[in-house]
Parts: C-alpha cells; structure tokens; sequence
C-alpha cells in the first residue's frame, strides 16, 4: 500500500534556511571579491602601462640624445684637429665640459685611423684608463666604414680597454662615429658611451614609489628577454622571456608579476629594447584577500547562528533516524532486526513503516533462499562428481591451467599414465611437460611467451595465437624411454577474456612409429617404381657408373680433408655430383636426380667461398657424399632380384658380326699355322677383332640421351621434336663411350636450357616452330669428331662477357680485348654460368666445366662456335688412339 508523504514545517523550514544561506554567502562573497579584485587590477595596469611609457620616453629621450651629442661631436672641427695632430687640447677642454654636464656619460673617447686612442675623457671618481690603451672592437671597425654622420650602435658591452673605469659587473651602451677633416676623408672614430646603471637608477626611481622592495619593478630588456638594467633586486633575475606585452609572468624567486611592456622609440626602436613595468600580484592581491576574510567572519558569524536553530529543529528529525539505524545494526542476518514503532505521520514516520515493511519482506525471502541456497549446492555436488566420472573415464591427459601458469585441480584420470607422474596438481604446466631451455631454448621461449601473452585475450587474439605453442613434444621416462605426445589447447572464457587452458594430452608414439614405417615403405615402394620398367643392364650400367663416380667422389673428399682449401678437389667433388644428377636424369631415375640436385645446392656456397673449409664444412661434406651413396645402395638392393634373374649372356651382349668375325679370324690363324704361313697378318686381325670385343656402338650409346632430350623439351616446355643422331657404324671403347656420354649429357642438356628458344620466340625471329638439335659423330683423318648442332638463339657474347666481369673470370683489360673465339672458350670455365639464378637444369656453371674435364681425360679438344640468332656448334674431336680406333 502506498502511504503520501506529508513533509512537515520542520524539514521545509530547515531547507529554506540552509539553503538561503549557503547561495546568499556564496553569491555576496564571489561577487563582492570579483568586482574589487577587477578594479583594482584595472587601475594597476593603467598604472603600469602609464610608468612603462613614461620610463621608456626618458630612457629613449636619453638615448636619441647621445646619438644626437655623438653626430654633433664628431662634425666639430676640433675632434678632427686633435686627431690629425695629435694635440687633444682642444678636444679635452670639450670632452670634459659634456661629461660634466652629462653624468650619464662613462667615457668619450678620440681614436685615430688604426683605433689608438687620441684621448678620452672620464667623469671624475671614475679610475682613469690604461696608457696607451688601445681601441679595437667590431663596432669602431665598423663605424669607419659608416657615412659621414651615420654613427654605429655600441651594443650592451664591457670592454677590456674601458674595464678599469667601470664598476663591477657595469656594463655601457652608445654610438661611435667616423670623423671627417675638411675634404671629408676620414682621420678617425669618436665614440660617447653611456652607463647602463644610469638608467638602472632611473629604474630605480619607479620601484622607490611602490614602497616595499619587488613589490613593483621596471626593467630594461631586449626583444629576446635579456636583462640590460634593473633595480638591485632584480638584476639577478638574468632574462625577463616568456611574456607578452601584457600578461602575466613568474619571476625566478617565485614572484608572479602583472606586466606591461612598452618598447624604445627613436634611434633605438630599431633593436627591439622594452621597459617592462611590473608589479608583484601578491600586492594586487592583498586588499581582496583582506576584504575576503572580513566577509568570511561576517559569514561565520551568521552560519553559526543558522547552525544553532539547525541544531533544535533537527532534533526531532535525526532522533528518529538514529533509532533506524541503531536497529539495522543489532544483527549479522535480517531476521535479527526488530521492527520499530512509529511515532509520528510526517516523512520520518513514513519512512519507518515502509522500513518495517522490508524488514518483514526481506525476512520471508531468506528462508527461501537457504532452501534455493541448499538445492544449488546439491546440484553442483551432484555436477562435480558427473564430472570427474567423465574425465576418469577420458582416455587423454586432460588438466587446465591457471594465470600463473600452474595445473589447477581436476584432471582426467589417464593424465597420470599420460605424462608418467602422479604430481600433477599444482605443478608448472612446461615443468610437467618437460618443456626446459636444456631440452629446446627455442620451443621453451616460445611456449613462456605465448602462455604470458594469451591469459585475459579475447577469442580473436586467441584464434591469432593458437599455432605458437608446441603441437608434438618427445616427454622422457624415468626408465629412459621416451613417448611423443601430441598436445591440443582450448581457451576457457570468463567475461569474454581466456581466464584459463585446457590441455589435451595424446600419447601418439604408437602412431608415430606406425608413419615412420608407412614412410619407409612408401620410399621403397617410390624407388622400385623408378626401377622396375628399366632395363637390367642399362640399370646395372648406371648403378656401376655412380659408383665409380662416388669412389672418384670420395678420393676428393679425402684430399679436402687433407687440405681445406684445395679448391680443384672441390670444383672436381662438384663435378662428380653434378653428373651424377645427368646421369640419373639420362636413366630416370629421379629420386638420384632429385637428392643429387639437393646435395648439389648444399655444396654450392663452398665452391664459391674464398676461405678454406672449417673441419665442421668437411665433415658436411663428406656425410653428404655419403648420404648419395647410401640412396644408391638401397636402390641396388632393391633391383638385386632384378639383376640376379638376368642370363648369363645379358651381363656382356656381344653383336654376331663381331663374334663372327672373331671365329673367322681364329680359323684363319689355325690354317696359317699348318700351313706354315707368316702370322703378322693373321695376328693383327685377331687383335682388332678381340678389341672389337670391348668396343661399345656409339649409336647404342647416344640412344640413351635421346629420351633424356624429349622429356627436359617438355619439361622446359621447349618446341623440339626430338634428337636427330648420325653416327654410321662408329665404335669406340667402351670407357670412352661413357666419357663421351657424360660430356654429350651436359652439352646437350645447355642446348635445349639455353640455345633453344620458346615457341613465340621462334615464330617472332621469322624460324620454324619446331627446333632441330643434332647429334653427329665421324671420322676425320686420325681423329673422331662429335659434332652438337642446334638452330636456336645463339650465344651472345657480350653477355659471356658481362658474365665473365662479374664472376671474376678475367683481367678486364683481358675481356675487353678477347675475340670471339677465346671468349666463347670461357664458357668451360668451372662455376661459369650467364644465367642470374639456379635451376635443377643449370645456372650453377658446372655443366660446361664437366665437359672440358671429360674431353681432357680422352686428350682431345673442344671446339664452339656461335652466331647469334642462329644457333651453335660444339664439337668434341678426341684422337683416334684415345678412343681404341
């Protein structure tokens, strides 16, 4: 029920009074205050804008009539008389009369063309100048230079010469003047300077006025605020800066001043000099602070007379109010506090029955929040132990962890057999997971950077940082086994900040060893796809060839190891890899390519070094080294059944008309024998058959470039239909077949990288669309010549050139003046290349080095020429006698 409140006399006119009271004494005392302080402020800097002008009239007047009494002075004939003769009588009678008369004057002074003083007279009292003091300042340089009656500014200053007579700390001010003989040549300087501290008396003055020291001060002072005069107590003050023409400005001594500056007029309006008048705000304050405290005890006096009728008719309000309160504190719980009886039917009595009333209320609502309170508690119980059922049962380490770092208390029962330890709870979340800077300093900065960082994130800082902690961690045994747990982290939210993190730990070592496995037998499964659509022999040829080459490989390493810095042993380890790569390639067998190319990479940066190799880059090398081998002997273990079902006769295929001819020549030497015939004939036959017995076809040997040819087209995507061989019935040995495989390998694999064109390409230089590349071998007189020939782009010699520039190559000199012959032959240099960057193809200037390695083993020589825009030829011519011919 609602019950109108009736406010009775007492509270309206206690209201009324305080509140009459308050704004009466606030308004009278701000108003009164404001309007005294205003006036009085007015009529001060009326005041102090009156004293400014007039100090800076006189200071002015004074200063525009020492300019006058130096122009006047100088043009007198005397002056020029004493200074051409040298007889300052004259001179010294005028001198002395206008310091005399005018105190202000420190010194007048005649100078000759090379400043030496003529004469210079002083007020008396004053210390006489040095003898033979000499006048030398920038301002008398000056003043020779100035017109006739023009005279120059002597800035605040303390000459040395002029030291003796001025008092301490004195400084002067004046102007300086040519004088003129009668032709207006000038003979000299005269120059009246005036004291400073004159004009600091008349600073004086004003201060005297205001009575108490500081409490008004007027100064001297420049456009940048330093101080030329001032009174006695403020010449310490130094600077006068950060004021305006009327404002107020702090004083170094702590002293706030109300300013008004008023600058020079005539001569020196120029300069920018002030008189700043001030006076002292604690003085302006002091008539409103006095009247302010009288207001204040005639407002104390009537708020305590308004205290005490407060005090009576409150009295029969705050008794009440104090019975309320007393009774709301007589117990820790509602039900302790006892109702009260009301006396009265104003606002007091209202408020007590309506406090009766929620008292009853608030006691009804407490018996049924103890039984709300005791269910709640039952159920979250009941929730708790559902719970810890399920994480009992969660076969992962499941626990969360806190703002400090640590584990809080509930986890899944198999988080113990998880991490292998029963301190769980409590422990710091990387000290059980093994997570130490002795383990990994990497993964631990990371991991205590990142649980430093997301705690209070929202979820999109969450989402931004949930690939930094570590997802697999290796966790050690107490036996010295070891279990690679896989981790996952889910946020847990508390006012849409991460106030904790569930962790969720999979003991994944099982899974591991299980891919490692699937791994293995994957890469087996890779190598015997590579190998099971060869050939027997061709893969028993390669796998007998790279082992020649790592055996070569490995006589290079031992020399490295010998010495570091033996760079022909590097160049010749580079070699061997890289046609290990060709040849793989040749073979496709990709998975040699592909490890060779990596190896290849790797050993890159220490060819080209200048340094010797640290004994940690030789150990590298050689374990790479050894890694190719070992990829080879799996390769040859897998194909061992392949190669062990082979016939007898695959392992050395001989042509019939070579047998034939053998069989021939034998019967033949059996008649001969008989017969009694000579057997030189009959002997060379043999011997030439028998070697024809270990002689290989150069056109068996050059089909296997063939595919390697097609396939690098398509690769590259170059239009080549594939390679056009003409070799007749040529056969060399066979070691010298493999030696010019692996030559021709590399020379053709540069033919169709750089000489071959792209389709657009061909089509826009006007040529047909498929590329010819050709392979033709011959003899010409005793010598067997292997011809490569494409039709492609040529060889630009100014970008063998450039080539050759950068990489050092050659004296520049030397490139400059090369022909076309002897640049081209720069191209088989080792680690030449004119291809900026590296490919599985080229641009490691390994290739062509090869070559020339492969062509001097057989003896022969190499010839290339090149036209740009029409292809290349390079041709291989080796002597009969170093191929078995």
């Amino acid at each position: 029920m609602n019950t109108p409140v009736r406010f009775g006399l007492r509270a309206r006119l206690l209201t009324l009074t305080v509140g009459l009271s308050v704004v009466t004494s606030a308004g009278v005392w701000f108003v009164t205050t404001q309007m005294t302080r205003s006036a009085l402020l007015d009529a001060s800097m009326n005041e102090l804008a009156i004293g400014s002008k007039n100090l800076a009239r006189t200071i002015s007047d004074n200063l525009q009539d020492t300019y006058a009494d130096a122009v006047t002075s100088a043009r007198l004939d005397i002056v020029a008389q004493a200074i051409d003769s040298g007889d300052p009588k004259n001179f010294r009678w005028y001198a002395s009369e206008l310091v005399r008369t005018k105190p202000r004057y420190v010194a007048i002074v005649a100078a000759d063309l090379d400043h030496r003083i003529i004469d210079a007279r002083i007020p008396k009292g004053r210390k006489a100048l040095a003898t033979g003091a000499v006048l030398k300042a920038p301002w008398a340089e000056a003043a020779l230079d100035a017109k006739v009656g023009e005279g120059v500014f002597v800035p605040p200053s303390r000459p040395d010469w002029l030291a003796p007579s001025l008092a301490e700390g004195e400084r002067v001010v004046g102007f300086s003047l040519p004088v003129v003989d009668v032709l207006d040549e000038p003979v000299g300087t005269l120059t009246i300077l005036s004291s400073l501290d004159h004009v600091g008396g008349v600073l004086d003055g004003f201060s005297r006025s205001k009575g108490a020291a500081l409490a008004a001060v007027a100064v001297l002072a420049t456009a940048e605020g330093e101080l030329l005069a001032a009174p006695d107590g403020a010449r310490a003050w130094g600077r006068v800066d950060g004021y305006s023409a009327s404002t107020t400005w702090n004083a170094p001594d702590g002293n706030a001043f109300a300013t008004k500056a008023t600058p020079l007029e005539g001569v020196m309006g120029v300069d920018g000099w002030r008189v700043v008048a001030m006076q002292s705000e604690a003085t302006l304050d002091a008539p409103v602070a006095a009247m302010g405290f009288r207001l204040l005890a005639a407002f104390g006096l009537g708020l305590l007379l308004t205290a005490l009728g407060m005090v009576l008719v409150s009295q029969r309000i705050v008794d009440p109010i104090r019975r309320l309160m007393a009774a709301t504190q007589k117990g820790d719980r509602v039900s302790d506090i006892p109702t009260i009886a009301v006396s009265s039917r104003d606002e007091v009595g209202v408020l007590t029955e309506s406090f009766n009333r929620m008292i009853e209320a608030v006691r009804d609502y407490e018996v049924g929040l103890e039984r709300k309170v005791e269910e709640r508690t039952e159920a979250l119980t009941r929730a708790q132990r559902e719970m810890q059922d399920i994480l009992d049962n969660v076969s992962q380490g499941m626990f969360t962890v806190g703002r400090d770092g640590s584990v809080n208390g509930g986890y899944s029962a198999f988080t113990v057999e998880v991490l292998g330890t029963e301190d769980v709870r409590g422990r710091q979340a990387l000290d059980l997971l093994q997570v130490s800077e002795s383990r990994d300093v990497m993964t631990t900065s990371r991991m205590k950077f990142w649980l430093e960082n997301v705690f209070g994130a929202d979820e999109l800082q969450w989402m931004l940082a949930e690939d930094e902690p570590v997802k697999s961690w290796e966790l050690e045994g107490q036996d010295g086994t070891a279990k690679t747990l896989a981790l996952e982290y889910a946020p847990i939210y508390e006012d849409d900040e991460v106030d904790k993190i569930m962790v969720v730990a999979k003991d994944v070592t099982a899974i591991k060893a299980l891919e490692a496995e699937v791994a293995q037998q994957a890469s087996s499964l890779s190598r015997m796809s590579e190998i099971a659509t060869l050939d027997p022999e061709l893969l028993d040829t390669f796998l007998t060839e790279t082992k020649e080459i790592l055996a070569l490989s490995g006589e290079a390493v031992e020399r490295i190891e010998v010495d570091p810095g033996d760079k022909s042993a590097i160049h010749a380890l580079f070699r061997q890899v890289h046609t290990i790569k060709g040849n793989a390639r040749v073979f496709d067998i990709r998975s040699v390519q592909d490890h060779a190319h990596r190896v290849e990479s790797d050993l890159a940066p220490l060819r080209e070094g200048t340094e010797p190799l640290t004994p940690e880059q030789v150990a590298d090398v050689k374990s790479r080294i050894v890694s190719i081998g070992a990829l080879v002997q799996e390769i040859e273990a897998l194909a061992r059944p392949i190669l062990d079902r082979r016939s007898p006769a695959a392992h050395k295929r001989l042509d019939e008309a070579t047998v034939e001819k053998v069989t021939k020549t034998f019967a033949a030497l059996r008649r001969d024998l008989d017969d009694g015939v000579s057997l030189d004939d009959s002997l060379r036959e043999l011997g030439a058959a028998v070697r024809g017995l270990s002689m290989q076809r150069l056109d068996e040997t050059f089909e296997r470039l063939e595919k390697m040819v097609v396939d690098l087209a398509r690769e590259l995507d170059k239009p080549l239909a594939g390679l056009h061989l003409d070799c007749g019935d040529l056969r060399v040995e066979r070691s010298a077949a493999d030696a010019l495989r692996d030559a021709l390998l590399h020379i053709l694999r540069n033919a169709v990288d750089h000489g071959i064109e792209s389709a657009d390409e061909r089509r826009a230089a006007g040529k047909p669309e498929q590329a010819k590349l050709e392979l033709v071998a011959r003899m010409v007189d005793d010598e067997l010549v292997v011809e490569v020939r494409d039709d492609g782009r040529g060889i630009d010699k100014e970008r063998v050139r450039a080539a050759a520039k950068r990489r050092d190559v050659a004296d520049t000199g030397a490139l400059e003046s090369m022909v076309t012959q002897d640049l081209l032959q720069l191209v088989f240099e080792a680690g030449f290349s004119t291809r900026d960057e590296v490919s599985d193809v080229s641009g490691r200037g390994v290739g062509m080095d090869v070559v020339a390695q492969a062509v001097r083993e057989l003896s022969g020589r190499t010839e290339l020429s090149s036209s740009l825009g029409a292809g290349t030829q390079l041709s291989i011519v080796v002597p009969r006698g170093a191929v078995g011919l």
